[in-house]
């Protein structure tokens, strides 16, 4: 846990800055939107996803083009699972390439269906294979590496989102989320609460 709790701080300390200040820009760019169109519906849990994904293109975004986080620099592979099989179960190596990769897109595939209302999981594949090639040829040009393996586990983390986001629309069926927004509201105020401090104890 020290080596991940290390390597959150690493990242956290090269992005921190400039996603303060995209999100300051965005939130101010929003709420004067509101301001000015005062009759449209404003749920805090959809401002509040919605900032989640700025936050977390910013954070994709650092992460795919920074040369201080990655495990190796330059190459190509592309031969399946040749990457994966390279490190031990449990090794740091295995925790960031293989675990890393699959949870780098779990955002991403629960954004894409989110924000699509896509129900075809194909399309959902098909999306992250052209982002996840673009992002590793993005990765090639600035002098890392492209690798196939990370194609394939970026793609298995936005299908694990697509499920997320399918388990989420069918309790929000259930429950008639719309109905009750304030409580949703304020369960979400609260959890965003218990994860800033959470995020800031583990981070200590």
């Amino acid at each position: 846990m020290i080596d991940l709790r290390n390597t959150a701080k690493s990242l956290i300390s090269l992005t921190w800055a400039s996603t303060l200040v995209a999100v300051i820009l965005i939130v101010i760019i929003r709420i004067v939107f509101l301001l000015k169109n005062k009759d449209t519906k404003v749920y805090f849990y959809q401002e509040i996803f919605n900032l989640i994904f700025l936050i977390y293109i910013l954070q994709l975004f650092q992460i795919v083009t920074s040369t201080d986080i990655n495990l190796y620099v330059g190459g190509i592979n592309l031969i399946p699972f040749k990457e994966m099989l390279r490190y031990s179960i449990g090794s740091l190596g295995f925790i960031k390439n293989t675990i890393g990769n699959i949870v780098l897109f779990i955002p991403y595939g629960f954004f894409c269906f989110y924000y699509t209302k896509e129900k075809r999981i194909s399309i959902g594949i098909l999306v992250a294979c052209i982002a996840s090639f673009c992002i590793e040829l993005v990765q090639f040009l600035i002098g890392r590496s492209f690798d196939i393996d990370d194609i394939i586990l970026n793609v298995f983390g936005a299908i694990i989102g697509f499920l997320l986001y399918k388990l989420l629309f069918l309790i929000s069926k259930i429950f008639n989320i719309e109905k009750y927004h304030i409580v949703i509201d304020i369960l979400t105020f609260i959890l965003v609460i218990v994860l800033i401090v959470l995020v800031g104890w583990w981070l200590k």
